[in-house]
């Protein structure tokens, strides 16, 4: 009697553990990678973005949005210009940045690796966020970030669009 309790209880544990890891449960929020913010109040940018479908297009509404809310009117023949990258990978896969020295880099750093109990793949998303002076040309502010996540999961894009913005456009 007490052997077939025993093995209904652990059935039943190891149904509540599948089922707590059925769901993807890949998820590091976004965060600043590097930044160098601006010194002066930004009224008005024009964001470069084409008319392309996709991660792109949906990244673009996002910084729009994170710049709206902002105060940050865009538009086009703004003050400053903003050009921005984002994409995709898997989140073993590192980028080793490249510098103005003529070093030689460094080792890359060791990837997001999955686990066992994981139901996909890790993905890392990254965007960049490059704020120009329109007169001058000069860099005004600039700020990456990226976020890990399953495959396919873009619900912290905007998250991420929104600290780009915050960090490029700080004083």
């Amino acid at each position: 009697m007490t052997v077939a309790i025993r093995k209904a209880s652990m059935a039943g544990g190891a149904t509540i553990l599948s089922s707590a890891l059925g769901a993807c449960a890949i998820s590091m929020p976004p965060a600043i990678v590097s930044a160098n913010e601006t010194g002066q109040p930004i009224g008005s940018i024009e964001l470069i973005a084409s008319d392309e479908v996709g991660l792109r297009s949906r990244f673009a509404k996002d910084l729009e949005a994170a710049l709206s809310g902002r105060g940050v009117s865009v538009e086009s023949g703004g003050a400053y210009v903003g050009d921005f990258s984002v994409s995709s990978r898997e989140a073993a896969v590192t980028v080793n940045p490249i510098s103005g020295e003529e070093t030689i880099a460094g080792p890359l750093p060791e990837g997001i690796k999955s686990r066992w109990y994981h139901q996909c793949k890790p993905q890392r998303t990254g965007a960049t966020l490059v704020v120009y002076d329109r007169a001058s040309g000069a860099i005004a502010g600039k700020a990456d970030g990226e976020y890990i996540s399953c495959p396919g999961d873009l619900s912290s894009l905007d998250d991420l669009a929104q600290l780009l913005v915050d960090r490029a456009l700080s004083k």
